[in-house]
């Protein structure tokens, strides 16, 4: 019999080996180390968030939210956190600075060059690219005092 192999290189639910056996397919696979376990369950949670963006109907987005879910849960694990507390750590941080509910979006920040926040955005330039700096027209600092370009 001629077999065709197809490659998966990340990894799956527990139980779908066993599950994919009995169809009569082979299965190779290997065990993983705790880093090599950390990082394929890292490449797992950007699948899985990437099929919730891609999921159209309200079931797909639902299994899909269900499936990140289950891997934060193996993170969580993975790095001795009880679930419950990160969901407690969550839900505080969402009562002190809220939730992703209201749709807001921040275009872009103006900051002033003494301010003591500018080093965390600067310090972070793939999360807040920057804008090379302005001096505005007619000698205010303020970029908002700028005609549009």
């Amino acid at each position: 019999m001629i077999y065709r192999r197809f490659y998966f290189n990340k990894i799956i639910r527990d139980h779908l080996p066993q599950m994919i056996e009995q169809t009569g397919i082979n299965v190779v696979g290997h065990g993983m180390n705790g880093d090599e376990y950390g990082q394929r369950l890292k490449a797992k949670l950007v699948e899985e968030v990437d099929e919730v963006c891609t999921a159209i109907t309200p079931k797909d987005v639902s299994e899909e939210i269900g499936d990140v879910l289950e891997v934060l849960k193996a993170l969580a694990q993975h790095h001795h956190l009880d679930f419950s507390q990160v969901i407690a750590l969550a839900e505080q941080k969402t009562e002190k600075k809220g939730g992703f509910f209201n749709p807001l979006c921040i275009d872009y920040i103006e900051i002033p060059e003494n301010h003591p926040m500018l080093d965390y955005y600067i310090q972070r330039p793939q999360s807040y690219p920057q804008q090379d700096p302005m001096q505005a027209p007619g000698g205010t600092d303020h970029p908002k005092d700028m005609a549009p370009e």
